[in-house]
Protein backbone atom coordinates (compact mmCIF):
# COMPACT_ATOMS: atom_id res chain seq x y z
CA UNK A 1 0.00 0.00 0.00
CA UNK A 2 2.86 2.39 0.82
CA UNK A 3 4.39 1.74 -2.61
CA UNK A 4 1.15 2.79 -4.29
CA UNK A 5 1.00 6.00 -2.28
CA UNK A 6 4.63 6.78 -3.07
CA UNK A 7 4.16 6.17 -6.79
CA UNK A 8 1.17 8.52 -6.74
CA UNK A 9 3.21 11.31 -5.20
CA UNK A 10 6.00 10.75 -7.75
CA UNK A 11 3.46 10.99 -10.57
CA UNK A 12 2.12 14.25 -9.14
CA UNK A 13 5.64 15.62 -8.78
CA UNK A 14 6.49 14.60 -12.37
CA UNK A 15 3.34 16.33 -13.55
CA UNK A 16 4.26 19.53 -11.65
CA UNK A 17 7.77 19.44 -13.09
CA UNK A 18 6.41 18.85 -16.57
CA UNK A 19 3.94 21.73 -16.18
CA UNK A 20 6.70 24.05 -14.96
CA UNK A 21 8.92 23.08 -17.90
CA UNK A 22 6.10 23.71 -20.39
CA UNK A 23 5.40 27.07 -18.73
CA UNK A 24 9.07 28.06 -18.99
CA UNK A 25 9.21 26.98 -22.64
CA UNK A 26 5.96 28.79 -23.41
CA UNK A 27 7.29 32.05 -21.95
CA UNK A 28 10.52 31.70 -23.95
CA UNK A 29 8.53 31.05 -27.13
CA UNK A 30 6.28 34.05 -26.47
CA UNK A 31 9.33 36.25 -25.81
CA UNK A 32 10.90 35.18 -29.09
CA UNK A 33 7.61 35.55 -31.03
CA UNK A 34 7.54 31.85 -31.88
CA UNK A 35 3.77 31.40 -32.04
CA UNK A 36 3.75 27.71 -33.06
CA UNK A 37 6.05 26.74 -30.17
CA UNK A 38 4.12 28.93 -27.73
CA UNK A 39 0.84 27.36 -28.84
CA UNK A 40 2.28 23.85 -28.45
CA UNK A 41 3.64 24.54 -24.95
CA UNK A 42 0.49 26.29 -23.75
CA UNK A 43 -1.67 23.44 -25.06
CA UNK A 44 0.59 20.99 -23.20
CA UNK A 45 0.06 23.04 -20.02
CA UNK A 46 -3.71 22.83 -20.52
CA UNK A 47 -3.49 19.08 -21.08
CA UNK A 48 -1.97 18.84 -17.59
CA UNK A 49 -4.15 21.52 -15.96
CA UNK A 50 -7.24 22.28 -18.10
CA UNK A 51 -8.35 25.11 -15.82
CA UNK A 52 -5.10 27.04 -15.69
CA UNK A 53 -6.00 30.72 -16.09
CA UNK A 54 -2.54 31.85 -17.19
CA UNK A 55 -2.32 29.19 -19.89
CA UNK A 56 -5.77 30.09 -21.21
CA UNK A 57 -5.05 33.83 -21.18
CA UNK A 58 -1.65 33.42 -22.84
CA UNK A 59 -2.97 30.99 -25.44
CA UNK A 60 -5.76 33.46 -26.14
CA UNK A 61 -3.16 36.16 -26.69
CA UNK A 62 -1.15 33.94 -29.06
CA UNK A 63 -4.28 33.04 -31.02
CA UNK A 64 -5.37 36.70 -31.14
CA UNK A 65 -2.02 37.82 -32.52
CA UNK A 66 -2.28 35.10 -35.18
CA UNK A 67 -5.73 36.35 -36.21
CA UNK A 68 -7.48 33.28 -34.79
CA UNK A 69 -10.15 35.33 -33.03
CA UNK A 70 -12.68 32.54 -32.47
CA UNK A 71 -10.08 30.33 -30.76
CA UNK A 72 -8.70 33.31 -28.85
CA UNK A 73 -12.18 34.18 -27.60
CA UNK A 74 -12.68 30.63 -26.36
CA UNK A 75 -9.52 30.84 -24.25
CA UNK A 76 -10.28 34.33 -22.91
CA UNK A 77 -13.76 33.12 -21.93
CA UNK A 78 -12.22 30.16 -20.10
CA UNK A 79 -9.87 32.47 -18.21
CA UNK A 80 -12.70 34.87 -17.32
CA UNK A 81 -14.87 32.01 -16.08
CA UNK A 82 -12.25 31.39 -13.41
CA UNK A 83 -11.12 35.01 -12.80
CA UNK A 84 -13.89 37.41 -13.91
CA UNK A 85 -11.88 40.52 -12.97
CA UNK A 86 -9.01 39.74 -15.37
CA UNK A 87 -9.21 43.01 -17.29
CA UNK A 88 -6.67 42.10 -19.97
CA UNK A 89 -8.63 38.96 -20.89
CA UNK A 90 -11.83 40.99 -20.84
CA UNK A 91 -10.37 43.61 -23.19
CA UNK A 92 -8.95 41.01 -25.56
CA UNK A 93 -12.25 39.10 -25.56
CA UNK A 94 -13.99 42.35 -26.45
CA UNK A 95 -11.54 42.95 -29.30
CA UNK A 96 -12.16 39.38 -30.52
CA UNK A 97 -15.90 39.96 -30.44
CA UNK A 98 -15.56 43.19 -32.44
CA UNK A 99 -13.54 41.31 -35.07
CA UNK A 100 -16.03 38.43 -35.11
CA UNK A 101 -18.97 40.74 -35.89
CA UNK A 102 -20.32 41.07 -32.34
CA UNK A 103 -19.36 44.73 -32.19
CA UNK A 104 -21.88 45.93 -29.61
CA UNK A 105 -21.05 43.21 -27.08
CA UNK A 106 -17.32 43.64 -27.76
CA UNK A 107 -17.44 47.39 -27.26
CA UNK A 108 -19.35 47.02 -24.00
CA UNK A 109 -16.74 44.57 -22.74
CA UNK A 110 -13.88 46.89 -23.77
CA UNK A 111 -15.55 49.93 -22.17
CA UNK A 112 -15.92 48.01 -18.92
CA UNK A 113 -12.28 46.86 -18.91
CA UNK A 114 -10.59 50.01 -20.23
CA UNK A 115 -10.44 52.03 -16.97
CA UNK A 116 -8.70 49.11 -15.22
CA UNK A 117 -6.07 48.39 -17.88
CA UNK A 118 -2.64 49.50 -16.68
CA UNK A 119 -0.69 48.42 -19.78
CA UNK A 120 -0.52 51.51 -22.01
CA UNK A 121 -0.17 49.61 -25.29
CA UNK A 122 -3.20 47.43 -24.57
CA UNK A 123 -5.12 50.49 -23.37
CA UNK A 124 -4.50 52.25 -26.69
CA UNK A 125 -5.20 49.15 -28.80
CA UNK A 126 -8.47 48.43 -26.97
CA UNK A 127 -9.44 52.09 -27.13
CA UNK A 128 -8.98 52.11 -30.90
CA UNK A 129 -11.57 49.33 -31.18
CA UNK A 130 -14.11 51.74 -29.72
CA UNK A 131 -13.82 54.23 -32.60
Amino acid sequence: MAALAASGSFAAEDQQNSFAQHAKSAQAAIASNDAPAARRELQAMLAIDPGNVDAHANLGMVEFLQGEYKEAARHFEAALTRVPALETAQAFLGMCEVRLGMAERGRERIEEALPRIADRTLHVQAGLDLV
